[in-house]
Formats: structure tokens, sequence, C-alpha cells
């Protein structure tokens, strides 16, 4: 089984020698990771076997940060492949066949934790720029005895040159199929560059920065942490020899993942932790639109949250979550598409335009929609927006897989919590 999301290839543009092919996403010349176990793996069950396809970050005792490409399919899930601009989010894989494991190396034995909710990005279904996911575990979730949470970084984009440690159960090595499924840890990895200034080749979002790290299949969803421990980036994809990767910004997505904590916590039955309430000057959740139809141009947002007036209780700003019918006062349902799911927006008028920053009123449908520049479907050449085994100008291949790795865990009994 491979699964998985492609990026454009190459540390600072494609090799010469840089073939297009698929390869399973784990983390390269890295140290065996047993003390981070808030990093977990994230388990598909078939055919009565059981098997690591991706990794995660535990927020919350019942509450696990991941990429979207790792709990739904593909196009039609025929092929691994994703064009930026072209390749979109379709069928949800069953929530039923997910689990969530906190062991360095899980096993056919090992303690499985059910999932009971899937929860993805919202404002579109494009691959490239919201490729991550929140998962809400059945029950309470996992004891702090097993796991401790890991703070997201919900204030600020990363800056350039900022260090970091990249942590997952991806392949050892991508020459084989078979290294995954450990937990490892490389703390030398930096940022590149940020959103819309990298260069044109990683064909990044606004709300993804491009990180020198070597993840690689099955690294998928895992997290970028900084000096203080905190997650801040998920990967998403990279070039087929593991040496840089694509990151969905954690910031970007401030009010979902605090929507999403505090539907946990209820479900719970436990007091969420300060950073789910403590709005302060946070960067707001962003969401997106997509404007439907063939040849349609997909456009995602991200906006600024102002904290609602009065003392913080236990809500937080809509601004950017998810909605299928109503939203809070002075706010509304919108999608670019006319049919949900939408996101939650301010309303607007000619003579009251106070929008977020990234959003602009449209008088017409009386409410702030986002502004964020597409570059989607703009590249058709020297980019990732082309087929498999084109080239770009320099002759070097333009596409490559970071996807997820199948490590599978045998017939023997488990444990499912």
């Amino acid at each position: 089984m491979a699964l998985g999301a492609i990026a454009c290839a190459g540390g600072s543009g494609p090799s010469e020698e840089a073939k297009t092919r698929a390869v399973a996403a784990s983390i390269v010349g890295g140290h065996l990771d047993t003390t981070t176990n808030g990093v977990v793996a994230l388990a598909r069950a078939a055919h009565g076997q059981v098997g690591v396809i991706c990794s995660g970050s535990l927020l919350a005792p019942n509450l696990v940060l991941t990429a979207r490409h790792c709990v739904s399919q593909i196009g039609d899930g025929s092929s691994s492949a994703v064009l930026c601009g072209t390749s979109q989010f379709t069928a949800k894989y069953d929530p039923r066949q997910l689990f969530i494991s906190t062991d360095t190396q899980p096993q056919g034995d090992s303690t499985l934790y059910s999932i009971k909710e899937v929860r993805e990005a919202p404002g579109s279904s494009d691959v490239c720029g919201f490729d991550l996911a929140l998962l809400i575990l059945k029950g309470s979730g996992i004891a702090a005895t097993e796991a401790t949470p890991i703070e997201p970084v919900l204030d600020h984009a990363p800056g350039v040159k900022q260090a970091f440690a990249a942590v997952g159960y991806g392949l050892q090595d991508p020459n084989d199929e078979y290294s995954s499924g450990t937990r490892m840890r490389f703390d030398k990895s930096s940022v590149t560059c940020v959103g819309s200034k990298c260069p044109r080749l990683y064909d990044t979002e606004d709300d993804e920065w491009v990180g020198k790290s070597p993840v690689c299949s099955g690294d998928s969803g895992g997290p970028a942490l900084d000096a203080d421990g905190r997650v801040f980036g998920v990967t998403s994809r990279g070039d087929d020899q593991c040496t840089y990767a694509v990151y969905s910004n954690v910031a970007d997505w401030a009010d979902f993942v605090r929507s999403t904590a505090l539907a946990a916590a209820t479900s719970g039955s436990y007091e969420p932790a300060s950073w789910v309430t403590d709005m302060g000057t946070a960067t707001g959740g962003t969401g997106g639109t997509a404007n439907g139809g063939s040849g349609g141009t997909a456009t995602g947002g991200a906006g600024t949250a102002t904290p609602p007036e009065g003392p913080v209780g236990p809500t937080v700003d809509p601004l950017g979550s998810s909605c299928t019918g109503d939203c809070p006062s002075d706010y509304k349902c919108y999608s670019a598409t006319g049919t949900p799911p939408g996101i939650c927006v301010p309303v607007c008028s000619a003579s009251n335009d106070t929008c977020p920053t990234r959003y602009a009123c449209s008088e017409s449908l009386g409410v702030c929609t986002p502004t964020q520049s597409t570059t989607k479907t703009a590249h058709i050449s020297g980019s990732c927006a082309v087929s498999p085994g084109a080239e770009s100008a320099g002759g070097g291949s333009v596409i490559a897989l970071l996807g997820m790795a199948l490590s599978w865990l045998g017939r023997r009994r488990r444990r499912v919590a």
C-alpha cells in the first residue's frame, strides 16, 4: 500500500540526476527517540493486520495533529502523485480503521487508541496549502503517565534559519521500504524559507514553509519542534531523496486548532490547556475557499484573529472555523462553491469594512472573504504543476514523493484503547 503527497524536488532546485519516482515517507540520519512520547504513530488496520502509515503530535490527551493526506484519499486513489493546483482531497478513510500508538516501535501487541472523529483543515479540498488534520480520540484519550502532550505554536510564523527538531516514524533509508516504523529524531534541521518568499520551485502556499530536514515516507504528519519542544510545523511533502520538506505552518490554523481542542476537551471531560482559551495576539485560523467547476482556481485565506471583547471564556474567535450552517453572531458561513463545508467569516458592509488581515469585504455578499493570492494553477512549467516525468528548463525532474510508509506489525493480537 502506497499513500502520500508529492512536491517539487531538490534542496535548492531539482538536480540533473533527480528521478521522478514514488518512495515510501522516516527521519534519515537521525537517532532513536524513546523520550518524545508526544510524537505518536498513526496506524491503519487492514486485512487482519495493523501498520504504521504516518506520524502525529499529541496536543492534548485525546487530540492528535497530523497531515490531512494521512486520513483522506487524494483524487481517485489510483496514484500517489500530487500536482499543486490540481490534486484534491476526496474520500476520508474510515476512522474505525485508524489508530494511535505512543510506542517507540509499535508492535502487534501494542496498545492502540481508537479515533472518534477526524477534522480536516477547513476551506478547500486542495492538497497544497490544506494538508493538515486533527484527530479526536475516543474517551479521555491517553494518560499523562504514558505520553506528554506537545503545545502548538499559534502566535507567529517561523523565521528563516530557525533551528528545529524533526521527529517521525518514517523511512530511515529512502531506498529501503522496510526501514520505517520506529520513532526517530533529527535535531539539526532548519527553516529554509517561509510562504511566498520561498523559491518558485518549492511551490509553497502562504501558510507553508520549507525546511532543510531529512524527513521521508512515514514522517508525514510529524512535527517540527522548536527549542522549547513546541510544534510549529506539520510535515507535508518533499523530495525523493528525503533532503528537505514542505511543512504546514501551525500558527496559520490557530482558530481551527483551538476550536477543535475545545471540542476535544468537552468530549474527554477535562479542562482545556491554557493555550486553548488564551487568545493573546494569535495569528488567526486559516481557511480557504474553492471556486468550483472545471478549471476553477482554488484560493486559500488566512487572517489575524482579534480576541473577543470581555473576559475570555471557553470560546474562541470563530474566524476560519469550519461550518456547515450557522456561525456565531456577526459571522456567517461562507463557501465560494455555495455548498458546505465553508468557513466562518465576519459580516461587513461598505460603511463598516473592518475585515481582518488577509480578508477583504465583499459588498455583494456582505462578508469578509479571504484574499490570499494563489499560484496553484499559474505554474505550468518549472514547477509542481506538471505531469510525472516532465522536466524543468534545467532538465531535472520537478516532482517527487513524500507520502506514507506502511510497516505492517503482523497478525499478532492487538489491544485497542
